[in-house]
């Protein structure tokens, strides 16, 4: 049982280390958060080459955030 039970041990280690860090702050995160879809269609419109450089909203130029979170959210888009 040596090095299989130790590979158990560990994994099982891990997962209660996880655990503890992670489950406590699972609150933290609004998944509905009303930003979210604003963040998306900026990246949306960056992807589709209005505000390729300069992030706009609804035709708008969006200055509240740094353009390379945009960047990166629509280079995933054209990866799906």
């Amino acid at each position: 049982m040596g090095r299989a039970g130790g590979a158990g041990n560990a994994a099982a280690a891990l997962l209660v280390f996880w655990a503890v860090l992670f489950l406590p702050a699972l609150h933290a995160r609004d998944f509905w958060d009303p930003d979210e879809g604003r963040y998306g269609e900026v990246a949306r419109e960056v992807w589709q080459g209005r505000g390729s450089i300069v992030p706009h909203l609804a035709g708008e130029v969006y200055p509240e955030k740094p353009p390379l979170g945009f960047w990166a959210a629509a280079g995933f888009q054209a990866l799906a």
